[in-house]
Parts: C-alpha cells; sequence; structure tokens
C-alpha cells in the first residue's frame, strides 16, 4: 500500500480497502510488544545476557517501523498496540462547520462500524464512550460525511 500524503482524510470506501493491510500491521505491532515486553522482563535485572536484550531490541525497532508504516499512511494506532485499534481520519461538515473525526477500526472485527470526533477524543480520552455509528449515508462511494 502507498503512503498517503501528510493530513490527508480518508474515506469510508479508502479505508475499508485498507482494512486487510492495516489489519496485518496490527497484528504485526501487537506481537512485536508482547515479544518484546516478555524478553524485556526476562532481562529485568540481568543486563547480562545480550541476547535476549539484542533480540528485544530488533523486536522494538520492527515495532516502530510498522507504526511509521501506519503514519506514512495516515493511520494512527489508539493508545496501546496490543489494543488493535486503528484511526483513519476525515472531515465531517455540520452546519457550514468541518471537525476533524476518525474512522474507529478494531481488529476484532471485520470493518468500520463507529466513528469519534478528534475533540471529543482529545478532551475525554474515551474511545468506548464517545464513539459513535457510522450512518449509512456515509457508507457509499464518494459520500461526502455530512452531520
Amino acid at each position: 500500500m502507498t503512503a498517503k500524503p501528510e493530513n490527508t482524510c480518508w474515506s469510508y470506501q479508502e479505508a475499508c480497502r485498507a482494512i486487510p493491510y492495516v489489519r496485518l500491521l496490527l497484528g504485526r505491532m501487537r506481537s512485536l510488544y508482547v515479544a518484546a515486553w516478555h524478553f524485556y522482563r526476562l532481562t529485568k535485572n540481568d543486563d547480562a545476557d545480550h541476547e535476549v536484550h539484542e533480540h528485544a531490541s530488533r523486536c522494538r525497532q520492527e515495532a516502530l517501523d510498522t507504526l511509521h508504516e501506519l503514519h506514512g499512511l495516515e493511520v494512527f494506532v489508539y493508545q496501546h498496540p496490543a489494543t488493535g485499534i486503528a484511526l483513519f481520519p476525515f472531515i465531517v461538515h455540520v452546519c457550514n462547520v468541518t471537525l476533524k473525526a476518525y474512522f474507529v477500526y478494531k481488529d476484532t472485527r471485520d470493518s468500520i462500524d463507529t466513528f469519534i470526533f478528534h475533540v471529543d477524543l482529545c478532551q475525554r480520552n474515551d474511545l468506548y464512550a464517545d464513539e459513535k455509528p457510522v450512518p449509512s449515508g456515509w457508507r457509499h462511494p464518494g459520500a461526502i460525511p455530512k452531520l
């Protein structure tokens, strides 16, 4: 998948087409995070085990590379890498005002069912309380999100 220009917005259709690749990247991040954490715990009090430290460092670097790949796509990971939640930025038109929002993809699902306004996410940082269902009108090709 090719990188998107910085500060671009996703359409619902584009985000849905990207799901298989984003799911792969989220899964990779989760497994690398768990592996790095495991190796960190193994060597927490032992600086002598260089092989384990090197493996943990490789896992960390691969996870960072994966995170940069997601950012290159203009897809953001929500909170902890193990949550498996990605945010796709887009714009919603509300009464002649444009608001930044995110389509919410959870890798436990096959589709994007919800979105959250940027302001809600920043003010309360409670995705689960503030996410809203994606209106059916936004799901059509070429649809412009309006409320």
